[in-house]
């Protein structure tokens, strides 16, 4: 999931539970106990804290691949979804296009730059759909753009600093908030009904996060929700929570442990 807010982007990403994953990242069970521990490290104990919640955070031993993505040096991000392989070879493709761009035509960041993008990202996924020589890609990607033309006086005031993409083998499509892969239809019918341009990047990801982890509290008045509720959970307990932050000024993708210090 991914909202433009009044400063930034809030990012967040979900793991599958490792031990629904165990060729990925493995289970440990909280009656195992590693020599570390024993000697008291604080870093090994912070942790076990964290993933003793039911939803833990992304544990900072965790060597990937990771969701969210850093793709170039000026603000632009890529949050994934879908199998691990093919949104690895997105992640790339994104930086060979930036790469070529900026061999052609110098750095940019303006609005124009990020459509830019995600048309070329789209078109990329469009024709591996429709080669016979490679098969189509299963993922779908969320692109994050700052921009650096603030002046700019045609650009909505939601999207002014930067702007969110969804790109997939159909096109590229503009958003101010989106959720995808599992459970996605029942999150995004909470997002649009968020005023993310008016919160901090930091609220955002707090928003973002109630979105997924307590959408069983209010869906009793919604019948549909409800419906689409009991057939599939959005999470399964365990699932490991990735969240990130980036700001429209400093363009620095920054990672933050959920939950996260309130303060920060």
């Amino acid at each position: 999931m991914t909202a433009v807010c009044q400063d930034g982007f809030a990012f967040v990403a979900t793991h599958t539970a490792p031990k629904h994953e165990p060729l990925l990242m493995p289970y440990r069970n909280d009656s195992e106990v590693s020599k570390d521990e024993e000697f008291g490290n604080f870093e090994v104990e912070t942790d076990k804290k964290i993933q003793s919640l039911k939803y833990p955070s992304l544990p900072s031993t965790y060597r990937g691949p990771l969701r969210i993505e850093r793709v170039d040096g000026t603000g632009t991000c890529l949050i994934s979804a879908g199998w691990r392989t093919d949104y690895i070879l997105l992640t790339e493709k994104c930086r060979s296009i930036i790469a070529t761009e900026v061999a052609k035509y110098g750095k940019s960041a303006t609005m124009e730059y990020g459509r830019i993008l995600a048309e070329s990202v789209a078109l990329w996924m469009a024709q591996c759909a429709f080669s016979l020589q490679v098969r189509d890609l299963s993922c779908v990607g969320l692109l994050a753009c700052c921009h650096s033309d603030f002046s700019a006086n045609n650009i909505d005031e939601s999207h002014k600093f930067g702007s969110l993409w969804l790109v997939d083998a159909t096109g590229a499509y503009r958003a101010r908030a989106m959720a995808i892969g599992s459970g996605a239809t029942i999150v995004n019918s909470r997002l649009c009904k968020i005023a993310f341009h008016e919160v901090t990047k930091e609220e955002g990801v707090r928003l973002l996060l109630k979105a997924i982890t307590e959408v069983e509290e209010d869906v009793e008045e919604d019948i549909e929700e409800q419906e689409l509720l009991n057939e599939k959970n959005i999470l399964q307990e365990g699932t490991y929570i990735e969240s990130a932050v980036m700001g429209f000024e400093c363009k620095t993708l920054r990672r933050i442990p959920y939950p996260f210090d309130q303060s920060h």
